[in-house]
């Protein structure tokens, strides 16, 4: 019986941590591009150090509350240690070097998938003008043709 309840505890961890995790990958999945576009990257990087310094204050909140309503750990012991904060920080930082690692792939493939399509719509339109012109090896042997034709006063030359 009490593996059973430390295999729910288990389970019900694993889910709060992954759902803190996923919501920390899609805040700065969706956010860090604009705080890029920033001119002056002051402003961006004060942005970011706020977004961060937020992600890691509401995951603190929510594993808090998490301890201390579902798992049912007593005031005494829910004392705030600093190395919460740091393990909710170290958490965030490694979570958000992924998101933008996922980002800037994503949209490096994207760019490059752009690049090989034009490169192929290029080269289709360079064949196709290619195609449409005159071959000259015909034009000049059909010259030839009417030119003896006339040198020799053919009734066909007209």
């Amino acid at each position: 019986m009490e593996e059973q309840i430390v295999n729910s505890q288990y389970i019900k961890e694993l889910m709060i941590s992954l759902s803190l995790n996923f919501m920390t990958f899609y805040v700065f999945y969706f956010t860090f591009p604009g705080i890029v576009a920033f001119k002056n990257k002051f402003p961006g990087f004060l942005t970011f150090i706020v977004i961060i310094c937020a992600v890691v204050g509401i995951r603190i909140i929510v594993d808090w509350t998490y301890w201390y309503y579902f798992i049912k750990i007593s005031q005494n012991e829910m004392v705030f240690q600093w190395m919460w904060g740091w393990n909710e920080l170290r958490m965030v930082v490694i979570t958000a070097i992924y998101a933008i690692l996922v980002r800037y792939l994503i949209i490096t493939l994207k760019s490059q998938n752009i690049k090989y399509e034009l490169i192929t719509l290029k080269q289709m339109g360079e064949q196709a003008i290619i195609k449409s012109q005159i071959n000259p090896h015909f034009l000049f042997n059909t010259l030839n043709n009417i030119y003896s034709l006339v040198y020799h006063k053919s009734d066909e030359a007209p």
